[in-house]
């Protein structure tokens, strides 16, 4: 017939807007059964991201924790070396001598050394860049610059000659 659609010419019988919307949900439907269900593919995700966080997690932790360890021992092993000739890390409770034991043998403030180390660990334990490239950066700098410019003229005055000995033995970048 000349009146005839186009579905009606294919052979597919009358098409009224209702009856294409069903076979178009249904082979939609249809499709997806043939697949999988969608809960089986988000399982699927997240046990991959599960795997993916889990080895970002460990090559993370991989940097960290050592980091993290050493800041820590340094920080503790220095303060102990200050207990030991009763003083405090605390400033207005300094040790009454130089100490010149342990950690300092080595580098004038070891306590700062731990702590540097300890906000890198840290940067990488939570994954901040901020923290690692920017943030613990500017602290050391704004540490070595305190040190050299209040801490150190103080501990001259108060230390005297020991100071100023220990200070030309050991290096002056604290970190």
């Amino acid at each position: 017939p000349s009146g005839a659609t186009g579905a009606q010419q294919l052979g597919r019988g009358p098409q009224t807007a209702c009856n294409f919307k069903r076979q178009s949900h249904s082979k939609i439907f249809s499709k997806i059964a043939q697949c999988r269900s969608p809960n089986s593919i988000f399982k699927r995700q997240r046990l991959a991201s599960k795997r993916n966080i889990f080895l970002t997690i460990s090559l993370s932790w991989l940097i960290a924790a050592p980091l993290i360890a050493i800041g820590v021992g340094v920080t503790a092993w220095s303060a102990c070396h200050f207990l030991k000739v009763k003083g405090t890390p605390v400033p207005f409770n300094p040790p009454p001598t130089l100490v010149m034991t342990g950690p300092y043998q080595f580098v004038r403030n070891p306590m700062l050394t731990g702590v540097f180390l300890l906000l890198f660990g840290i940067g990488f334990a939570i994954k901040s860049l901020s923290l690692v490239v920017l943030f613990t950066p500017l602290f050391v700098l704004a540490n070595v610059w305190g040190l050299k410019e209040i801490e150190e003229p103080e501990l001259v005055k108060r230390l005297g000659e020991d100071y100023v000995c220990l200070s030309k033995a050991n290096p002056d970048v604290h970190t």
